[in-house]
């Protein structure tokens, strides 16, 4: 892979690549996704059936972190499980060009389905423990000094130390009456990688998404002939209510029962969009 990686290093007109069926590996991936974190003009990747695992796919998604042209990707036949689906997952909320990304016949399950669910959501929900935990733990790397970005924080025009961060947790420790939070921008970063968090309480807090980092660009994403059961393909069918730019959905050949099948299915259809 290695003379291929190096042309393409020095190509500035290639806008499509075609690499299928050959014999990259994780290791072949690495070295072609670094070239590929600072090209500007390919649009098209095709690495169907390249014997590509987790490794390759955490490769993948550091270069889409970088990468601002790719629109398309074919992973199709290989190796990919829930650790490499969750990494490109949240690489999807920090790329803002990707609009098809194909993982048929892949090994992903309930786990990695879920964790596109919760990154191609639109819709942002936190509950009180949540937010709390987020806000203490945020407050002890003040105190510890670990990260010196946040050393103050500011939400409106308040400004919040540690001890600021604690009195707010403790406010919202004990406040059983509000239904409702506006985060400042800067505060919100706290949560900015905790997004779709699972429910602890029944009091739920609704972030706007326009304080987030969210995927605005994916069209079609293609699941089918993977391990996917039927919480994971529930969740897919969840996220789809939030998030209207997907209009193509492919889960065929997974282990999803008939009846949550059909559900996404009609779900997609009243939506006017392509369930495969």
């Amino acid at each position: 892979a290695l003379p291929l990686v190096e042309a393409l290093g020095h190509n500035s007109t290639l806008i499509s690549l075609e690499l299928g069926d050959n014999h990259f590996g994780d290791e072949g991936i690495k070295e072609l996704s670094n070239v590929l974190a600072i090209n500007t003009t390919l649009c098209s990747l095709n690495l169907h059936g390249n014997n590509i695992g987790d490794d390759g796919a955490v490769s993948i998604a550091n270069m889409l972190y970088l990468n601002s042209t790719l629109t398309s990707i074919e992973l199709g036949v290989n190796e990919v499980k829930d650790s490499g689906a969750i990494a490109l997952a949240e690489a999807l909320r920090a790329n803002t060009t990707l609009a098809t990304l194909n993982l048929y016949y892949n090994k992903i399950g309930d786990v990695g389905a879920k964790a596109f669910a919760k990154n191609l959501r639109k819709k942002i929900t936190v509950t009180v423990e949540e937010l709390v935990n987020l806000i203490t733990e945020e407050a002890e790397k003040i105190e510890l000094n670990v990260n010196s970005e946040v050393t103050q924080m500011l939400t409106g025009n308040t400004q919040l130390t540690s001890i600021g961060l604690r009195d707010l947790a403790s406010t919202l420790q004990m406040n059983t009456n509000l239904s409702s939070l506006e985060l400042g921008k800067n505060l919100s970063s706290i949560l900015r990688h905790h997004t779709v968090l699972t429910s602890l309480t029944p009091l739920e807090f609704t972030v706007d998404d326009g304080i987030f980092r969210t995927n605005n660009t994916l069209t079609e994403i293609h699941l089918g002939g993977n391990e996917i059961g039927v919480s994971g393909a529930t969740a897919i069918s969840q996220m789809l209510s939030y998030n209207t730019n997907i209009t193509n959905v492919q889960l065929s050949g997974n282990r999803v029962t008939p009846e949550v099948s059909k559900t996404i299915e009609n779900q997609v259809k009243t939506q006017k969009r392509q369930f495969l």
